[in-house]
């Protein structure tokens, strides 16, 4: 008899890049379904590409990409089915800093 299989998975993949849209290599990549606990991270290899596979289907499942070059990064509300590959791209921003300004003052304490 001859074997068959059956696809009961879908997979996550896409490519990571900077405000000018080269490719950022190292960035995490992690992949959530808080309501059924599944979570993965990945790092961009160095075409920025990512490639997740096996990963159960369901909804609600959110990606978020950090690298500490740039600002952080997400997709929400990720539906994935059985078989289906969920291509996302995601670009990067430098991080704006702002300017903080901590002013400090001293009691003078004695004791007589």
């Amino acid at each position: 008899m001859p074997a068959s299989a059956v696809e009961t998975a879908s997979a996550v993949r896409g490519t990571v890049t900077n405000p000018d849209g080269a490719p950022v290599a190292g960035s995490t990549v992690t992949v959530i379904n808080t309501s059924t606990g599944f979570r993965k991270e990945l790092t961009t290899d160095e075409q920025g590409q990512f490639n997740l596979r096996g990963v159960p289907v369901g909804d609600d499942y959110t990606v978020i990409v950090t690298d500490p070059s740039y600002s952080t990064t997400r997709t929400d509300d990720l539906d994935l089915t059985v078989g289906q590959t969920a291509d996302l791209n995601f670009r990067l921003y430098d991080v704006e800093l702002e300017e903080v300004v901590v002013v400090a003052s001293a009691d003078v304490v004695t004791n007589v």
